[in-house]
């Protein structure tokens, strides 16, 4: 739930749901910039493809990679 304009709580749309962990996604994957990974994780080359209602406050996003295919001979 969520506080609209008028202070009343109403459901979150899954728009914003979606959103709103795109954002934290995002957020995290900055804090990772900093971290020598062997394989860099593109925002760009991410997708949510679902959301799943695991419990009364808990969604649970499912998230492809896309990955690059693979270059040389």
């Amino acid at each position: 739930m969520t506080a609209g304009f008028n202070k009343e709580r109403s459901p979150i749309t899954r728009k914003k749901l979606a959103r709103d962990v795109a954002k934290r996604i995002k957020a995290y994957l900055k804090e990772l910039e900093n971290d020598e990974t062997p394989f860099p994780v593109r925002f760009e080359d991410m997708f949510i493809t679902r959301l799943h209602h695991v419990s009364r406050a808990c969604w649970q996003p499912e998230i492809w990679y896309q990955v690059a295919p693979p270059t040389g001979p």
